[in-house]
């Protein structure tokens, strides 16, 4: 992982950690990063591979820069140990969402990006990934469309349904079933 994304990540954490009263965890932390840098469009780069594991490391450095602290320690049946709230330490200022790293970079586009087993991505399937993504989102959109285009269509056919009915009744005819 490039040191850009690494310092996107923090400031990511610090941006939702600041945003949020209530204590969380790491694995918490994590799943809120990646979903505010997809919902932000950032790269998937930014986001992908982001664990409990790593936001825990994120957070370990942010306590020593006295920017978070601990505030409860709960027991986590999943992994069978003990895992720390963290809340933005007193004070704290809400921090702005960071820009994600320069696109032009290599690791924001999916170059060798190595899960947490080791599994190196290879960027030729990234890029069919990505174009699924993009395919989705256009599908989406089209649907989208195609559904406000009916919805419309059907107001303007009513509509006339009425001119119709009002102008045969205005001349003396039953306006029937149209």
């Amino acid at each position: 992982m490039s040191e850009a994304i690494r310092e996107y990540r923090r400031e990511l954490a610090v941006y939702c950690m600041t945003r949020t009263a209530a204590p969380v965890t790491a694995a918490e932390l994590a799943e809120t990063m990646e979903s505010v840098a997809h919902s932000e469009g950032h790269p998937k780069a930014c986001y992908a591979q982001l664990t409990g594991v790593e936001a825990n490391g994120i957070l370990v450095s942010l306590r020593r820069a006295g920017a978070v602290r601990i505030i409860d320690t709960v027991r986590d049946s999943a992994q069978g140990r003990d895992v720390n709230k963290w809340v933005a330490a007193d004070g704290a200022e809400r921090a702005p969402l960071p820009l994600p790293p320069d696109p032009s970079t290599p690791e924001t586009h999916g170059v060798q990006l190595a899960d947490q087993a080791g599994i190196v991505v290879d960027p030729r399937m990234s890029a069919i990934l990505q174009a699924g993504e993009v395919m989705a989102r256009f599908e989406a959109a089209q649907r989208a469309r195609r559904e406000a285009f009916e919805r419309e269509s059907i107001r303007l056919h009513a509509g006339v349904q009425e001119e119709v009915r009002a102008l045969l009744e205005k001349a003396g005819m039953q306006a029937g079933a149209l």
